[in-house]
């Protein structure tokens, strides 16, 4: 990481940003969410200059959740990904609770989820992440259930599923980084997905 910060403004973010969510370029889950703060560099500013070429590059949309003072949340998503994860059945009878409703298009509810998001990241950001709908409503209902394991989300069910997830997560993030350090070209779109 120490290498990056010699990196031009544009390759710097785009590191940052493309280490946070390997996981949804290498299309393993729908989205990931990625703040940025105005740290060692005003990343803020970074994504306000370059943030359509960024994701042009890696043919993701994205969508901030939140901007205050000092950081942006942003989603970072596949759009078809995000869509049937979504429009799952059972998780889009859960998210009904939480007032995102079936005839709602994309942009509706990512908007929902932005009127959530004003005070408090919502839990059931958890379902837009891609996290089993079980392990969501557990850290919902039972906050004080001790979970099997704590790594991109609280565990609760499926140890096996959870940890072969983590592992090819962790995996991506690798695989991005190394790519970066050994000069990887950030216009290859077929790398990325």
């Amino acid at each position: 990481m120490n290498k990056i910060e010699y990196f031009s403004d544009i390759d710097y973010i785009k590191a940052k940003i493309y280490y946070h969510i390997a996981p949804t370029l290498k299309g393993l889950k729908p989205s990931s969410i990625v703040t940025l703060t105005k740290d060692k560099r005003d990343l803020c500013s970074l994504w306000d200059l370059y943030k359509n070429q960024i994701l042009l590059d890696c043919g993701l949309d994205y969508f901030e959740l939140k901007r205050d003072d000092q950081s942006i949340n942003v989603m970072v998503y596949n759009k078809s990904y995000l869509i049937r994860t979504i429009h799952n059945s059972n998780n889009l009878d859960f998210l009904f609770q939480y007032g995102y409703y079936k005839s709602m298009n994309l942009n509706e509810i990512l908007n929902r989820l932005k009127q959530r998001f004003v005070n408090v990241c919502p839990h059931e950001v958890g379902i837009f992440l891609g996290y089993p709908i079980e392990d969501v409503k557990d850290f919902i209902k039972h906050p004080k259930k001790p979970c099997l394991i704590t790594g991109y989300w609280k565990v609760y069910n499926d140890l096996d599923y959870a940890e072969k997830k983590f592992k090819s997560f962790d995996k991506a993030k690798i695989n991005v980084m190394m790519d970066i350090m050994n000069g990887f070209n950030f216009t290859n779109k077929n790398y990325l997905n």
